[in-house]
């Protein structure tokens, strides 16, 4: 490819010596459809995406078959957006030489498509016709998210000498430094232009670049070979968590509950995090589904009474966004003693009228209590003559109170949720 300089020069000197009639042409204008003077064309023209050397490059080779004509001197090549019988062909670069066959360029890769043309011209000014229109073919590549494919998609090469006979679909590994290429897909000219790689059936390609080669018989009758440009994709992964762990964990005085403490990662949006049990090394089951909106997340596990005498295990795990890649954290365990049993005492004789300890019916009840707390008396009829939800609170039977044996209900609640009913009788006398 021929310096911005050289180029100048070039132009420069063949804009002042070859006259009016290239001056248009090599200056930045279109030239006539038309040719000028007895000057054939070129032939089997076509533009090739050259990736030899570095896969990501964006060089664009324009290739032609030279003309026949003895006095050419070389080559303009022009470049435009769209049909340039309307629009113009604009000045690309100029190539000395009869028996040049090749121009490279570096094309950005804006998504644009852009057509080419090519003149001959000889040393007398005489221009060539301009050939047909051509475009190379343009890949595109879309990978969606959460997925394992990569839809690839294609425009069709234009203005081929011959006719496009078919499109082959290219599959390399830059992590493999592009030493495997193989053919994944083929089509005829017709298409389509489309198709899905499931990449889950390639493991062993990690970096994965694709590339479209469209295939012409060719006037002169050898086959002509366009390269589109070559497209490198990364599969879409979710974010992941930067850290998480189970900071804590620790049994309650009752041993009916593990008090655990969490650290997540808030950072991590659209992804989710499991608590894990296991007890007594039986298989892990879920427990709990979090979306923490803090750092630090505190869990309680609860009503654990039926694995008393049991060693709980826990285990904290991420998944990402698309619900896969699980990562897990260390188990962490703590022993689960068989919690104290509550103990009951109750008076079974009072003194009606007794101002003192003697004249008090209240049941002592020993362990932690929940929220639940119930006394009834009945008289001999079993009609309820006493209640009280208060555990300071007892029953003071005065003198009008019968002497005889009166039935009572106690209903208690401990905070390990464990609910006990006692029943009996007490005596009153005076």
């Amino acid at each position: 490819m021929k310096s911005e300089k050289s180029i100048g020069k070039l132009l420069r000197r063949l804009c002042v010596t070859l006259g009016s009639g290239l001056w248009v042409g090599l200056c930045g204008w279109p030239l006539s459809l038309e040719a000028q003077g007895d000057v054939e064309p070129v032939t089997d023209y076509y533009a090739t995406y050259n990736f030899l050397s570095d896969i990501d490059s964006n060089v664009l080779s324009i290739c032609w078959t030279p003309s026949v004509t003895g006095s050419v001197v070389g080559y303009h090549i022009c470049s435009g957006r769209a049909d340039y019988s309307n629009d113009p062909c604009l000045s690309l670069d100029t190539v000395e030489g009869r028996d040049t066959g090749r121009a490279d360029f570096l094309i950005s890769d804006d998504g644009v498509r852009r057509y080419y043309g090519i003149y001959a011209f000889d040393s007398a000014g005489n221009a060539s016709a301009r050939t047909p229109r051509f475009s190379p073919v343009q890949l595109r590549a879309e990978i969606p998210e959460c997925g394992d494919t990569v839809r690839l998609s294609w425009t069709p090469y234009e203005g081929m000498p011959g006719g496009v006979q078919g499109y082959a679909l290219f599959m390399t590994d830059s992590c493999m430094g592009y030493s495997e290429v193989i053919e994944i897909y083929n089509t005829g000219a017709d298409g389509p232009c489309a198709y899905t790689v499931d990449m889950s059936e390639y493991p062993d390609f990690h970096c994965p670049w694709f590339f479209v080669t469209a295939t012409g018989n060719g006037t002169s009758g050898y086959p002509l070979l366009s390269t589109s440009r070559a497209r490198g994709v990364k599969m879409r992964t979710a974010d992941t968590a930067a850290f998480f762990a189970i900071d804590t964990l620790v049994a309650d005085s009752l041993h009916s509950a593990v008090h655990l403490l969490l650290r997540t990662d808030i950072a991590f949006h659209g992804g989710r995090y499991t608590l894990w049990r296991s007890v007594d090394g039986l298989p892990w089951n879920p427990i709990a589904e979090l979306t923490p909106t803090e750092s630090v997340v505190e869990y309680i596990d609860a009503n654990l009474r039926s694995f008393s005498g049991s060693t709980l295990c826990y285990q904290l795990s991420v998944v990402d966004a698309c619900g896969r890649n699980p990562r897990y954290t260390r188990a962490s365990c703590v022993a689960l003693p068989e919690p104290p049993t509550p103990d009951f005492y109750c008076p079974n004789t009072i003194v009606a009228g007794d101002s003192g300890v003697n004249g008090v019916f209240l049941p002592v009840v020993v362990g932690p209590m929940g929220d639940i707390y119930e006394l009834n008396v009945y008289d001999q009829r079993g009609r309820l003559i006493y209640h009280t939800e208060d555990p300071e609170a007892g029953w003071h039977p005065d003198d009008s109170i019968h002497q005889g044996a009166y039935a009572y209900s106690l209903r208690v609640r401990f905070i390990d949720n464990l609910i006990h009913t006692y029943t009996g009788t007490v005596t009153v006398i005076k």
